[in-house]
């Protein structure tokens, strides 16, 4: 099947206008290692409301198996009166959340630890985070260091519901350092070129 639209020319609205990238602010998001400061603490400016729709798509999506999450006729008989998120949903989401203000400068998110899932999240609920730096290891002038934070998930009724800390690599202020050159791998057999 084709489809031929006949679509008018775009006016250029600005053909006089000068463009100066030297005037264009590069966004920036995260932190280095010396503005996560212990006992500083973040309120992520977002929220996101939880939908059975959402719920339903995460559980189809990851496959998850547990009905609990996928059928709403067995969260009922569970004592539920709506359908609950799936724990790996909302950790995703409130870890989500908060990462343009904590980490999206980290080299790596080196681990998660005694993560708690405090009440459950059902459709309908909103949640929001917030993050608190609790230490900062630093190795020395130049070099990344770990910064150790807790986050928490809430829910619009000001309640936790979910608990984790998380140790993040991050690096120091300044200008990212220069990319290794990249070295020409020796050919093999399986790799020569054709």
């Amino acid at each position: 099947m084709t489809i031929n639209l006949k679509l008018s020319p775009q006016l250029e609205r600005a053909q006089s206008a000068t463009a100066r990238l030297s005037h264009v602010k590069k966004p920036r998001y995260g932190r280095s290692l010396e503005e996560l400061i212990p006992g500083q603490v973040f309120h992520h400016p977002r929220g996101l409301t939880i939908t059975e729709d959402l719920i339903l798509l995460f559980s189809s999506d990851f496959f998850e198996t547990n009905p609990l999450y996928r059928n709403r006729e067995f969260a009922r008989a569970a004592g539920y009166d709506r359908l609950p998120a799936s724990p790996q949903l909302v950790f995703n989401v409130v870890l989500s959340l908060g990462v343009q203000n904590d980490s999206e400068q980290a080299i790596a998110n080196l681990g998660y630890y005694d993560v708690q899932f405090l009440r459950p999240v059902m459709a309908g609920d909103t949640l929001r985070s917030a993050t608190r730096v609790l230490d900062r290891r630093e190795r020395g002038a130049g070099k990344p260091g770990i910064a150790h934070v807790r986050t928490l998930g809430i829910n619009q009724h000001e309640e936790v519901v979910l608990q984790y800390d998380r140790k993040i690599l991050v690096g120091p202020s300044g200008e990212p350092p220069p990319a290794p050159p990249i070295s020409r791998a020796r050919s093999s057999p399986r790799c020569a070129s054709r």
